[in-house]
């Protein structure tokens, strides 16, 4: 199963791709987003280092969301990377669709119509994915007339490595080689890479979807 869905998306990220190559007018072209939640990041950072003592304290947590985008003007994978520390809000189905949308609205994608179609790859992790929160969500943009047709590809269990996590090996190189003491500077590192383009999330960023849809 999980070999067949690999081959799916594979199929609708290289027709996306294809719109581009035959310069399609926007308003026919496919799109296709890979969304995942990437390993938490640790304030401090002493990887450029032996941490010593440091090695028995507990770090602040950095929750870490990309979205991928499967089809460029030049075919290169790129990432909107969102971070946000782990006292602004948790890991659930209402953060991930408040970065879904701020994702939409930094891409300038919510002066609908939007293209032909949409489709986001993610796994099928009940507590930020697959649930009716993010579904809902989707369900929105069509019926704002955002975008004409929005999908969603779950990938079953064993599906192994999406284009996220290669793009999260990519944002962390810098990392694991530097030590890094606020906030300010873990965004400055993960934006450092040409590839991915970091963000902050704040707490007025996060919104109850079920309640404001």
């Amino acid at each position: 199963a999980y070999q067949v869905q690999r081959d799916q998306s594979r199929r609708l990220i290289s027709l996306a791709r294809l719109d581009i190559t035959h310069l399609l007018p926007s308003l026919v072209r496919r799109k296709v987003l890979t969304i995942d939640m990437g390993q938490n990041l640790c304030l401090p950072n002493f990887e450029a280092e032996q941490p010593g003592d440091t090695y028995y304290m507990s770090p602040l947590t950095v929750l870490l969301f990309g979205v991928v985008d499967n089809a460029t003007e030049d075919g290169k994978d790129r990432m909107n990377a969102y971070i946000w520390r782990d006292f602004e809000g948790d890991r659930g189905a209402n953060n991930i669709a408040s970065c879904l949308l701020k994702d939409l609205k930094r891409r300038g994608w919510l002066q609908g119509p939007n293209f032909s179609e949409l489709t986001y790859i993610a796994d099928n992790c009940g507590g930020q994915n697959k649930n009716k929160v993010v579904v809902r969500f989707l369900m929105w943009l069509v019926e704002n007339r955002i975008f004409p047709r929005v999908r969603i590809f779950f990938l079953v269990k064993g599906h192994t490595k999406n284009a996220a996590d290669r793009m999260f090996n990519l944002l962390k190189q810098q990392y694991h080689r530097r030590n890094i003491f606020t906030y300010e500077e873990l965004h400055e590192t993960i934006s450092m890479n040409e590839y991915v383009d970091g963000f902050q999330m704040r707490p007025e960023h996060f919104y109850d979807h079920l309640e404001w849809q």
